[in-house]
């Protein structure tokens, strides 16, 4: 009857403490899924029999341990047992659940982080967006990698303790080669998902308690006019170069995002108090309105566009996916020879720093076009440029 389900012990050598002695792991598989649990029991490495899976002798001590094995292992059938009578379909994850005792506390760590998601993915156009659903389910992907590389296909919310926290942050770093910020990011992300754990009730404790993790200042790369220059310049020769070029120069002098440069319509497009046209949008990511005036360039490049066929009919602009725009976006900064990351975020950043900090713009209107919710937001722009600082004290020579 249990053919297609199986129970695996096994000795987790790699987490012996310095007496040598491991922790017995408990695997369960069933139609190729597997999930490991840590036993409470260790023994050494010469003390264990691997191919009985039980632990050699006939000690006190050999006898209890075996003995909890053998628990382990009749708990885990039973549950099996006991779920076909009233399932169709089984899975690996609901047979250990229910050997957990089915209870709250026994959810997995997979399965919480996938509800937490679900539950984005439905607030998506309301408090969320697409874009933040992607990012979760990045972090989770990187999870996913650090569990199977410590064999394990799922843990459950108790087992979670700061040396997991502590494990995973190490493994991003070192073996998945995150950058800072973005490791940082991600443990944010999993912060987030052990509070809806405990407002769900699926936790008690947090792991991250007296844990902390800092951002560092990151170097936000713009472009300068000269560097604008080369990439209007630019020999691309290729159409879909050409229109990557138009758009991420839309956004040096617009100051869009990737996501609000893929949704301006029409409706985005009214005329100011100075008779001329301006982008009034409500930002996706904050919701806050941003008004930016449309500047001969961008002006220009909407009237090119106008009846492009490789657009949706709702939207100004052909936009890419953000993979391809980017892609594409550093073939184009290489025929340039701008040496630089590119990336569709610099022509934002380029708007801030290069067309309007340079220019003069005080701080409260750059953080109105912008659509920042608040002026610290736009201090990361707060950027002093060189041809900025030749111009200001060019009155010392004098």
């Amino acid at each position: 009857m249990h053919t297609d389900m199986k129970v695996l012990f096994w000795l987790y050598q790699s987490r012996a403490t310095s007496t040598g002695e491991a922790p017995i792991m408990m695997r369960v598989t069933h139609e190729g899924k597997r999930v490991n649990l840590t036993l409470d029991v260790r023994t050494t490495e010469s003390q264990w029999d691997s191919k009985r899976q039980k632990v050699k002798g006939n000690s006190e001590r050999s006898k209890l341990i075996n003995e909890h094995l053998t628990t382990c292992s009749n708990g885990i059938l039973k549950a099996y047992d006991s779920l076909c009578k009233t399932h169709s379909a089984v899975t690996v994850r609901q047979i250990f659940r229910l050997y957990m005792g089915e209870g709250i506390q026994s959810k997995l760590f997979i399965e919480a982080f996938d509800d937490y998601i679900s539950n984005l993915q439905a607030k998506v156009g309301v408090d969320y967006v697409q874009g933040t659903v992607q990012v979760y389910r990045g972090t989770l992907s990187k999870i996913k990698k650090f569990l199977k590389d410590t064999q394990r296909l799922d843990i459950t919310l108790n087992e979670v303790d700061r040396k997991f926290i502590a494990d995973l942050d190490q493994y991003i770093r070192a073996v998945l080669r995150s950058a800072n910020n973005t490791t940082v990011k991600n443990m944010k992300q999993l912060k987030s998902v052990f509070k809806y754990a405990r407002i769900m009730g699926w936790m008690q404790n947090d792991p991250f308690d007296f844990m902390s993790f800092k951002q560092l200042e990151s170097k936000r790369e713009y472009l300068t006019v000269e560097e604008i220059a080369a990439l209007n310049k630019a020999d691309l020769r290729i159409p879909s170069l050409e229109k990557v070029r138009d758009l991420f120069l839309f956004q040096i002098y617009t100051g869009l995002s990737y996501q609000d440069l893929k949704n301006l319509s029409a409706d985005d497009i009214k005329i100011g108090s100075d008779n001329r046209r301006w982008i009034y949008i409500y930002r996706t990511k904050t919701d806050t309105l941003s008004q930016i005036p449309l500047m001969p360039v961008p002006e220009d490049i909407l009237r090119k566009y106008h009846n492009y066929k490789g657009k949706p009919a709702d939207r100004l602009l052909p936009v890419l996916t953000n993979q391809v725009y980017n892609r594409y976006l550093k073939a184009i900064f290489k025929v340039a020879k701008i040496n630089k990351h590119a990336s569709s975020h610099m022509g934002r950043h380029t708007f801030a720093t290069t067309i309007l900090m340079s220019k003069g713009i005080s701080m409260e209107t750059i953080s109105r076009l912008l659509g920042h919710s608040t002026p610290r937001t736009t201090e990361i722009y707060a950027k002093i440029t060189e041809r900025k600082i030749v111009g200001e004290v060019a009155v010392l020579w004098n």
